[in-house]
């Protein structure tokens, strides 16, 4: 589990982070992610469909991963609120490649605002 200060709670900022944030996407991940303006650790919300997984153990499984990758990547996200979208295909993955996925998407973020 993520602790209080890495967790995007509010509706508000979720919707904020959906409408104005920018968009990344690989093969296990969809990553949504606004800069902020604080200087603080990343917010994150890990959301997972029903439409992608029908059960609501899978659905669970797949956002402890998700949420263990992220802690292992918690650096390379400072500064971003996130919004990711787990494919189910995270399940049969090797965990070494969706840090490697999740950093890469960090990364391109980056790169992103630094050219604006």
């Amino acid at each position: 589990m993520l602790s209080g200060i890495n967790r995007l709670k509010k509706r508000q900022d979720v919707l904020f982070v959906l409408e104005k944030g920018t968009q990344t996407r690989g093969r296990f991940f969809r990553l949504k992610a606004s800069r902020t303006t604080r200087i603080a650790p990343p917010r994150i919300a890990v959301i997972v469909s029903a439409k992608e997984a029908k059960k609501a153990v899978t659905r669970n499984s797949i956002k402890r991963r998700t949420r263990e990758v992220v802690k292992k990547c918690m650096p390379a996200l400072f500064g971003y609120d996130l919004l990711i979208f787990p494919s189910k295909n995270i399940q049969d993955a090797d965990f070494f490649d969706l840090v490697k996925e999740l950093t890469y998407h960090a990364n391109t973020l980056k790169n992103r605002n630094k050219s604006y």
